[in-house]
């Protein structure tokens, strides 16, 4: 994984990370396989069967029907218990509705969605209820944002850039593990238009100064 000199990604707790310009990752356009770099997982491009480069080697995504499946990652059986995604996003478009971005769970199960909300970073979270976060800092087009969703207790703290962007209460267990880049459970709708870069996944809570190590890591590729 590309990173700052000198600084690296928090690797305590991780479960899952991709990175498309790791070539033990994704070995580019060439291949519609991507691998996550902490085991021997797999998930598949969809509907752009090479896959395509974004801008900073990211995944690009049209908007219409591009996604990456891994399908059901057990590792990402959190329970109760906390948890934390990271990832680089830069949106082509801002409009109504609210593509995914990462989506662990699956269609009409537990779902911790991870989206841009109209032109705010939030996320869509459903366990014994379903609660909507919507950040409150506006987005704006052609440029990088790193989104951290973490989840303390009942909790789920928004964070964008490494500042608090929102928080959101929900309870009950987060069971059902697929995970999903770009689009909803199945590639079925909820199509993100835009570049996604690295991508980790923890089971616990990172700290504000865990999520900005992890910002300072990467903020000079996609920066």
């Amino acid at each position: 994984m590309a990173t700052t000199a000198g600084i690296d990604i928090v690797r305590e707790g991780s479960v899952f990370s991709i990175d498309p310009m790791n070539p033990k990752s994704w070995s580019g356009p060439n291949s519609n396989k991507v691998n996550d770099l902490k085991s021997t997982i797999t998930g598949s491009i969809y509907n752009d069967t090479s896959g395509s480069y974004g801008s900073n080697k990211s995944f690009a995504f049209d908007g219409v029907d591009d996604n990456i499946n891994f399908g059901n990652i057990s590792q990402c059986n959190f329970g109760s218990g906390d948890m934390s995604v990271s990832v680089w996003i830069n949106t082509d478009t801002i409009a109504s509705g609210n593509p995914d971005i990462i989506g662990i769970g699956t269609n009409g199960g537990t779902r911790i969605r991870v989206q841009r909300r109209a032109n705010k970073a939030g996320a869509y979270l459903d366990s014994t209820s379903a609660n909507s976060l919507t950040g409150g800092t506006t987005l704006t087009v052609d440029r990088w944002y790193n989104i951290c969703l973490t989840k303390l207790g009942t909790t789920f703290t928004l964070y964008l850039d490494t500042i608090s962007d929102g928080t959101q209460t929900i309870t009950g267990n987060f069971t059902d593990t697929e995970v999903i880049v770009g689009a909803y459970f199945g590639g079925g709708s909820n199509y993100f238009d835009g570049s996604i870069g690295s991508i980790q996944i923890y089971n616990r809570t990172l700290s504000p100064k865990e999520i900005q190590q992890n910002y300072n890591a990467l903020k000079g590729r996609f920066q």
